[in-house]
């Protein structure tokens, strides 16, 4: 698993495990309490129960969707598409501003 920190520069560590089980990020993060942005595995849902970690969702994962969705229901589908560029045009330039003005 690959961590990185919201400062900058971000801390950057990669956390070797043996196999994608939840075991690897829960031992990581232990007593860990803030945002976690990570893939949509199921093993992360752990984390998430306890209520000390709050999931922060994927755009690019869920984008995936509306981009398949958009052969068979173009409107709604293309709608949410520009939705989404604009999210990452904003994202774009908060990361130049630091973590006070980006919250």
């Amino acid at each position: 698993m690959v961590y990185v920190g919201d400062q900058r520069p971000a801390d950057i560590v990669y956390d070797y495990t043996s196999s994608r089980s939840r075991a690897g990020p829960a031992a990581f993060l232990g007593d860990f309490r803030g945002y976690l942005q990570a893939d949509a595995y199921a093993g992360y849902d752990a984390l998430y129960a306890t209520g000390r970690v709050i999931e922060v969702g994927c755009w690019a994962h869920a984008r995936r969707y509306f981009w398949d969705a958009k052969a068979t229901d173009a409107a709604p589908a293309l709608l949410a598409l520009g939705f989404i560029r604009e999210l990452y045009r904003v994202e774009a330039e908060a990361k130049a501003l630091g973590p006070d003005a980006r919250r």
